[in-house]
């Protein structure tokens, strides 16, 4: 099997300990055990090795997003979730409509399962909105499966109302299914929420990761129908078979306190947003469509017009130590992707070093 490389994981694996002020990050700083209210006491190295994977897990994340118990699967976070969606959704010769820019996973898990996959644009000038007929012409042409990111990875733009009810149209009278990762989707402001409805034609994967601060955890899980849950179950027995315990505890243990981290969370991004924003605004030569949630944008820069954008990126590191994540990497060279998770003076202190970085002729 030809498996495609994962060009970003692998950048940003190589970066993850590289320079001093870490403008690259995709999720809030890890959360200790403290801050989550979980006593050591409350991790167990061992759980219920039942037919339906970690139940009470599942039954936690049912009452949180408004589903029934049977429609969750947990997961080792969402990109194992991406996987057992596209293996158990697609396969060889499978068409697939899948958003660019993306965050490169999305279109990856189809490519490695056999699919054949078509990219639909998201458009800068449009505001990052979905360009419906473009989707809807490639479901008359026989895709059967659209995948995308909402909040939108690297944008943050969030899908609008109008155009999740067009898409769903679209999928019902094409008979198609919707994957959307809605991993950073909580960064929006509460109630929490799931685009997923019973007997609808979209799935969904999320995690613990990006707003809570427990990438660590690897906890995350699938929203799909009970027949689609039953073969991600079949599939998932054949690779990590349970959930880790002492993750899957943490997460329970800490479960009625989530909705207080990702409050903090959501605060810090609020500042951090704001202080980007102010900056942007003072520039002539950066651009961008202000994210609707989430702790990074996605900035158009001049200086980068033309250029080997990788290649800057690591002028930018060696000569500032601010690391920005190249827009090569989502497919839309000559941009750059910007976290502002960080305490507003660190993230003051990056975002001038990369204005004088960028006014360097």
């Amino acid at each position: 099997m030809d498996i495609p490389r994962f060009r970003y994981m692998a950048w940003a694996k190589e970066h993850q300990q590289r320079g001093e002020i870490p403008l690259h990050m995709s999720g809030v700083a890890p959360v200790t055990l403290e801050e989550l209210g979980v006593p050591p006491v409350a991790i167990r190295l061992a759980r219920p090795n039942t037919l339906k994977p970690d139940v009470e897990l599942a039954a936690l994340v049912a009452r949180r997003y408004g589903v029934p118990p049977e429609c969750v699967l947990p997961c080792c976070g969402t990109h194992h979730a991406n996987f057992l969606l596209a293996r158990a959704l697609a396969g060889p010769g499978t068409k697939v409509l899948v958003e660019a820019p993306n965050y490169e996973a999305i279109p990856g898990v189809f490519r490695v399962v056999g699919a054949d996959v078509t990219l639909f644009r998201r458009r800068r000038d449009r505001g990052w909105r979905l360009p419906v007929a473009e989707i809807r012409a490639g479901l008359a042409a026989g895709a059967r499966m659209v995948a995308l990111t909402d909040l939108h990875n690297p944008s943050g733009a969030r899908l609008l109302p109008d155009d999740l009810a067009a898409l769903e149209g679209a999928a019902r009278e094409h008979g198609a299914t919707v994957l959307l990762d809605e991993v950073y989707r909580d960064f929006l402001p509460p109630p929490v929420g799931t685009s997923f409805v019973p007997g609808g034609p979209f799935v969904v994967s999320t995690s613990l990761t990006k707003v809570y601060g427990l990438g660590g955890l690897r906890v995350g899980w699938a929203l799909a129908s009970p027949e689609v849950v039953g073969t991600m179950r079949d599939l998932n027995d054949y690779m990590v078979v349970n959930m880790p315990a002492p993750s899957a505890s943490i997460a329970a243990a800490a479960w009625e306190n989530l909705d207080a981290v990702a409050a903090r969370h959501r605060e810090a991004a609020s500042r951090g947003f704001r202080t980007v924003g102010a900056w942007v605004r003072g520039r002539k030569d950066v651009r961008w469509t202000p994210p609707d949630g989430g702790i990074s944008g996605f900035l158009e820069a001049d200086a980068l017009r033309g250029k080997d954008d990788v290649a800057w990126v690591e002028g930018l590191v060696e000569a500032t130590g601010v690391v920005v994540v190249p827009g090569s990497m989502f497919g839309e060279p000559g941009s750059l992707r910007l976290s502002f998770g960080l305490p507003v003076d660190r993230l003051k202190e990056g975002l001038g070093r990369l204005g004088e970085f960028l006014d360097c002729p």
